[in-house]
C-alpha cells in the first residue's frame, strides 16, 4: 500500500514536471540555434577570427620551438646559465 502511494505521488510529480522540462528543453535548444547560426560567420575559413586564431597558434607554436632550443641548450651547458653562452661579450 505504502509503496502503491509513493508510486502514484512519483508519477503525479513526474506528470507535472516533464513538461516543464520539456518546454525548457525547447527554449533551450531554439537559443542555442540562433547562438550558433550568429556565430557560422565567426568560424569560416577566412574569418578574421579564424585567421587570427591561426597567427596566434604559429607564434606559439615557435615560441614553443625556441623554449625546447633553450632548454636543451641548458642540458647540454648548465653553467651557461651562470656564465652565459662561450665566447659572448659581458
Amino acid at each position: 500500500n505504502a509503496t502503491l502511494a509513493n508510486l502514484s505521488a512519483l508519477s503525479a510529480n513526474l506528470n507535472r514536471t516533464v513538461p516543464q522540462i520539456s518546454t525548457h528543453l525547447n527554449q533551450t535548444l531554439a537559443k542555442l540555434n540562433t547562438t550558433l547560426d550568429d556565430a557560422a560567420p565567426l568560424v569560416t575559413p577566412d574569418s578574421d577570427v579564424i585567421i587570427e586564431l591561426r597567427d596566434m597558434l604559429q607564434n606559439l607554436s615557435n615560441a614553443a620551438k625556441s623554449v625546447e632550443s633553450l632548454t636543451n641548450y641548458l642540458e647540454r651547458n648548465p653553467s651557461a646559465l651562470l656564465y652565459g653562452k662561450p665566447g659572448a661579450q659581458p
